[in-house]
């Protein structure tokens, strides 16, 4: 889910100041929420990274993750990374046990900080070799 004017392409435009919001004026989406990547070509996944939003509202501010990875964008692993971010607007950084190779990586936002059924970003992106 997406609203407009806060689109996924802005999690990944590098742009702190942009951020990615799930649907919130027409109806709430509810969770899970997730993000789909092409890497383009299998790389060697070592982490990732996710930015909350930078503009001080903490609304939809991301709780708990999983990282998934396929290499056909169709059938998915078990998660290689879930966890819980810490309630702050600071970048996180998730490494995994061991890296991993695959061509499409699935971001999914499970909860958010704040308990409402919001997901949002600033940035996302894979630490590759």
């Amino acid at each position: 889910s997406q609203e407009t004017g806060n689109e996924a392409t802005y999690i990944v435009d590098g742009d702190p100041t942009t951020f990615w919001h799930t649907m919130y004026s027409v109806t709430v989406a509810n969770f899970p929420h997730y993000i789909d990547f092409d890497a383009n070509h299998e790389v060697d996944i070592k982490g990732f990274k996710y930015m909350p939003r930078q503009d001080g509202s903490p609304n939809g501010n991301i709780k708990d993750y999983r990282l998934q990875v396929s290499n056909d964008g169709q059938n998915w692993s078990d998660p290689v990374a879930e966890g819980a971010f810490a309630n702050d607007n600071k970048l996180k950084r998730v490494m995994l046990d061991k890296p991993v190779k695959a061509r499409y990586i699935r971001f999914t936002a499970l909860s958010s900080q704040a308990g409402n059924d919001f997901a949002s970003g600033a940035e996302l992106g894979i630490l590759a070799e």
